[in-house]
């Protein structure tokens, strides 16, 4: 028998762990853009260090085919969370706030200050690191589209037989082996194996292939808040998705070592392999962090609250602070492991002060987190 959904009244108003893995994923995409000019592998970012070892392309290899994911399915369960404490119309003024106006103020003074150090030829109105804004903006009005449609009697009828599919599928471990599937179709048409869509952040007009993709996570998190029952079941399996995970991404990486070698006999089976290797690994590494979270860091924190706090700040700001950091350290021809631990934590200091005295307690941080009082004695 299939599980039934969970009611509406068992949905929290938080949830810590959601909170934490929101910041884990925006802190990580800090390190992966700093780790960029040491890797082996020939990507494309302006500055590049002399000595660069392996073990930075094996950290990109392994953050980058989940960290943006992770983000998009909390941003999906958080989405559905304010859409049914605040309504439409306050769903839409919280989204315009939290989300519009950074987008707009990024284009306007983040995105032209990081293009002014950059000597690559991206377009003038290029959203770099803070395209993951306007997809979201993409996805809320997709989102609000959909419910409305759902509202008419069919549409409550169609929406119930899918949360009971939903159900099933979220209360399997099986889950990522099912989820990968689509992900490795999309992938499938991709320009390379181990990217879904090369030009995000490079233009003002998102890729289908791309918005599709992410989507998929975002609609999965909205899904898993109206039954929050199913976060136990993510929370049950965490090891063994995290073990799975080592081996998927071993597997992964070993099969892109070939994808250079079109000439190779069997070379379209063993792009199939690479990508079902790649998408189980971004599921399984998805569910697997979110269950070590809501295991072991799902408790309210003020340190924590702290960091998540300002980890949107850091995220939104950190482009131009890191590449202008890169490009002095790079001269001092130190080894690669001492300038990319100082190139984050000069950064990270900089950023968090930058948040704590500029931000935080200002209309910069009610825009982002809403208002925050300073503590007595500060």
């Amino acid at each position: 028998m299939s599980p039934r959904p969970a009611s509406p009244p068992a949905i929290p108003d938080r949830v810590h762990a959601m909170d934490g893995l929101r910041a884990f994923a925006m802190l990580l995409g800090i390190l992966l853009h700093a780790a960029m000019p040491f890797m082996t592998f020939d990507v494309p970012w302006d500055v590049r260090h002399r000595g660069r070892h392996l073990i930075f392309d094996a950290f990109v290899g392994a953050v980058h085919p989940f960290r943006m994911q992770l983000f998009f399915l909390i941003a999906g369960f958080f989405a559905d969370m304010l859409y049914r404490r605040l309504g439409p119309a306050g769903f839409i003024r919280h989204r315009f706030k939290r989300i519009f106006i950074p987008f707009v103020a990024g284009m306007i003074i983040i995105a032209p200050l990081t293009l002014r150090l950059l000597s690559s030829h991206l377009g003038q109105f290029a959203p770099l690191h803070l395209w993951f804004l306007e997809y979201l903006l993409i996805y809320y009005v997709a989102a609000l589209a959909v419910v409305h449609l759902m509202r008419s009697d069919g549409g409550q009828r169609c929406l119930s037989r899918f949360d009971s599919w939903f159900a099933t599928l979220a209360g399997s471990k099986w889950k990522p082996l099912v989820l990968a599937g689509p992900l490795a179709a999309i992938m499938w048409f991709s320009p390379m194996w181990a990217d879904v869509d090369g030009g995000a952040g490079k233009s003002l007009v998102p890729g289908v292939r791309g918005l599709i993709y992410y989507g998929l996570f975002f609609s999965f998190g909205w899904l898993l808040h109206r039954q929050p029952c199913r976060l136990a079941d993510i929370e049950k399996h965490v090891w063994s998705y995290l073990g799975w995970a080592t081996v998927a991404f071993l597997a992964m990486g070993g099969l892109l070592f070939l994808e250079s070698h079109k000439a190779i006999p069997y070379y379209a089976w063993i792009k199939l392999a690479c990508l079902i290797a790649g998408a189980v690994y971004t599921w399984l590494m998805v569910f697997g962090t979110m269950g070590f979270f809501l295991r072991y860091l799902n408790r309210p924190s003020p340190a924590a609250r702290y960091i998540a706090d300002s980890s949107y700040w850091l995220y939104l700001a950190h482009l131009p602070v890191v590449i202008f950091l890169q490009i002095q350290l790079v001269k001092l021809n130190w080894s690669a492991f001492v300038t990319f631990g100082a190139i984050n934590f000069i950064a990270l200091a900089l950023l968090y002060v930058s948040y704590h005295f500029l931000v935080r307690y200002t209309f910069i941080g009610t825009t982002l987190n809403g208002p925050r009082a300073p503590a007595l004695g500060s």
